[in-house]
């Protein structure tokens, strides 16, 4: 049966129901720092045991695309990434933000991880027989180039102080070796502490190094806004130009959306997927002095890149049963849960729920867009807060 014969199963007023309340929820989720997409999916896998198995996998679906755009909220307006995938957003749109272009810049983020997230559902519509081949040729040498190319990242990423870079990434490798190596099984590192057996998680890591750092520099400045003019947030509020901005910039947003998905495959995760994307999109640039000082390119690096690894981390999970990332992997549960097993049986004797599931994710992002909009105004009041 033709795959768009699904579609009116996802536009049932049940399925849209939950699907705007996966999203809001996964907005809230994402907006906190320190609650990733993860913990958001499996808050929600008890709500889903008397759900049906569409309606039950558009709820969590929603909550992971809501979730990941979520991230880049906070990452703007406080310079704290809600999760992980929003890391790069900070490098631009919390400078942004500073300049009194924070909502300029919320509006931007949520286009950008519009368009990548549909691009990145488009790629699992067409390709994902064929991506899924991707993940069975990574392997250990593999996985060891992946690793040995983000860090030569960081030589393009501190570009105006090599140095700082060089020593930043190599306390990086330092913070890696802590936990219980993968190939020994020695534990190292540890000193004697049972809580970093497992290694220091991504998460308390954001907190430490993103969050600590900007709570102090504001609690220095008690007496001051985030930002210089609050009232230019009203002058600066034109969600329509700063959606054609965007459009306007389609190599960007191209070149972005397919590192997302293609990162998003063996499952590095939409905080690699934004920060290799927010460096090629930079290296192509004309403005490449711009980066780093509140460059709208920036965000729409970042947020299209981290949304379209949605679409590439289900590719292996639907068709291989490979949770591509952290996320995907919850998700296997919820499938599970439902008696679905993932393979080419999924595409063919559970047909229904497979295509209504993934013409959910392409009607969840629609619902993002005007949510996205709506709320920017709102979530900017932040600023008008003094710390």
């Amino acid at each position: 049966m033709d795959i768009f014969s699904y579609l009116a199963a996802a536009l049932s007023p049940a399925h849209l129901l939950l699907m705007l309340f996966g999203m809001v929820f996964g907005i809230v989720i994402g907006a906190m720092p320190g609650l990733t997409p993860t913990l958001g999916v499996a808050l929600l896998i008890p709500m889903t045991f008397r759900l049906s198995a569409e309606a039950g996998l558009i709820v969590l679906g929603a909550v992971y695309i809501g979730a990941v755009y979520g991230g880049h909220i906070t990452a703007v307006l406080i310079g704290i990434p809600g999760a992980p995938a929003a890391i790069a957003t900070t490098f631009d749109g919390f400078p942004m933000n500073k300049n009194g272009f924070g909502q300029r810049a919320l509006n931007i983020g949520v286009t950008s991880s519009f368009i990548g997230g549909l691009l990145g559902v488009c790629s699992l519509i067409l390709f994902a027989p064929a991506l899924a081949h991707l993940t069975l040729a990574f392997g250990p040498a593999e996985n060891f180039w992946v690793a040995l190319f983000g860090i030569a990242v960081i030589a393009s990423l501190a570009i105006d102080n090599f140095w700082k870079g060089i020593v930043s990434g190599m306390l990086g490798l330092l913070l890696s070796f802590v936990g219980t190596s993968a190939m020994t099984g020695i534990a190292r590192f540890t000193f004697g502490q049972s809580s970093l057996i497992g290694g220091i998680s991504v998460v308390p890591a954001l907190i430490g190094m993103f969050s600590i750092p900007q709570v102090i520099s504001l609690f220095c400045n008690p007496s001051t806004h985030i930002i210089s003019d609050v009232n230019k947030y009203q002058e600066e509020n034109h969600p329509l130009r700063d959606a054609l901005y965007v459009i306007k910039k389609p190599f960007a947003l191209g070149l972005a959306s397919v590192i997302g998905v293609v990162i998003g495959i063996p499952g590095a995760g939409g905080q690699v997927g934004g920060i290799v994307a927010y460096d090629w999109v930079k290296r192509t640039s004309k403005d490449k002095e711009q980066f780093g000082g509140g460059f709208p390119d920036g965000v729409i690096a970042s947020q299209s890149s981290a949304n379209a690894t949605v679409g590439g981390a289900l590719v292996p999970l639907l068709t291989l049963g490979i949770p591509g990332s952290a996320t995907a992997a919850v998700l296997l549960g919820g499938l599970l849960i439902h008696g679905l097993f993932p393979g080419a049986n999924l595409f063919t004797a559970h047909a229904d729920v497979t295509y209504t599931f993934i013409w959910s994710l392409f009607l969840a992002h629609l619902v993002l867009l005007p949510l996205g909009f709506m709320g920017a105004r709102v979530f900017s009041n932040i600023n008008s807060l003094k710390f």
